[in-house]
């Protein structure tokens, strides 16, 4: 195949913004989740919340951060000292929203 041709296939294909108009497919969801890492304070409330993989809808992502902030944890301790930690989580797109 011809480089010069190549490269332009890659670029249509591969890099969205490049892609024409028609061809985008900006409401279908790279994932059906949400990776967020959470900071735990000591008292158990969520002090942060730091999105790590997006589901490709930054409304359904702002909705999982959300949730992630009402939520309520067991104090964090190392011993009998409370200490404040992160913690990975996992949040599922709503089938509704899929």
């Amino acid at each position: 195949m011809n480089p010069t041709l190549q490269k332009i296939l890659y670029a249509l294909f591969r890099h969205p913004k490049h892609r024409p108009a028609h061809l985008k497919t900006t409401s279908r969801l790279k994932r059906n989740f949400v990776l967020m890492r959470i900071h735990v304070g000591e008292n158990g409330q969520v002090r942060d919340i730091v999105i790590k993989m997006s589901c490709g809808n930054p409304q359904l992502d702002q909705m999982a951060m959300q949730e992630g902030a009402k939520l309520l944890f067991a104090q964090p301790r190392v011993g009998r000292n409370a200490m404040a930690k992160w913690h990975n989580m996992r949040w599922e797109v709503p089938k509704n929203l899929r």
